[in-house]
């Protein structure tokens, strides 16, 4: 995700990615205090956002079953 955000943000100011070298996010918690910044309840995202949190969180939850 982290590369993909690269990606499609090319023409940016940041100094540094949001990419590590294996592609994910470098930074996820402070990605996040970030993204938060711009919303203040779950109905500021677009029907698409909102499908794609949930699937994310569907995978995040499936693949981290052993370390809860």
């Amino acid at each position: 995700m982290g590369k993909f955000i690269d990606d499609v943000l090319n023409n940016t100011k940041r100094k540094v990615s949001y990419g590590s070298s294996s592609g994910t996010i470098r930074d996820k918690v402070k990605f996040s205090e970030k993204a938060l910044k711009y919303m203040n309840s779950y109905d500021d995202m677009s029907d698409e956002a909102k499908d794609l949190a949930q699937k994310v969180y569907i995978f995040i939850q499936q693949n981290n079953r052993n370390s809860l």
